[in-house]
């Protein structure tokens, strides 16, 4: 699979799960994807809109149910299965990059 076929099912993935319930107060999603061909490796970052947002949303089982819902959308685009194993996932808040990574994505995925 070529890596231009990797972003868009990656794309994809974003948009099917940002416009449905599935995000569950997600309201950005990121990703750092290796240069190297070969490294499956893919790091999904899911930001809530503030801390307080992002800490219940872990106690409540939001994010594993957006984790389970983003697995399930890269699935359903042709993400290959064997691939799974190294997908990652960082949840956050966009008041966390405002207050301490100058409103930076760029910034805090470094």
């Amino acid at each position: 699979m070529t890596r231009d076929k990797v972003f868009q099912i990656i794309k994809k993935a974003d948009r099917r799960v940002l416009r449905g319930q599935e995000a569950g107060g997600v309201q950005r999603i990121e990703h750092i994807v290796p240069f190297v061909d070969g490294d499956l490796g893919l790091d999904v970052w899911a930001f809530y809109a503030t801390d307080e947002d992002r800490k219940a949303a872990e106690e409540d089982g939001r994010t594993s149910a957006f984790r389970s819902q983003y697995l399930e959308a890269l699935r359903k685009y042709g993400y290959d299965d064997s691939w799974f194993t190294a997908i990652g996932f960082t949840f956050d808040s966009v008041e966390n990059v405002e207050a301490n990574y100058e409103g930076n994505f760029y910034f805090r995925l470094r």
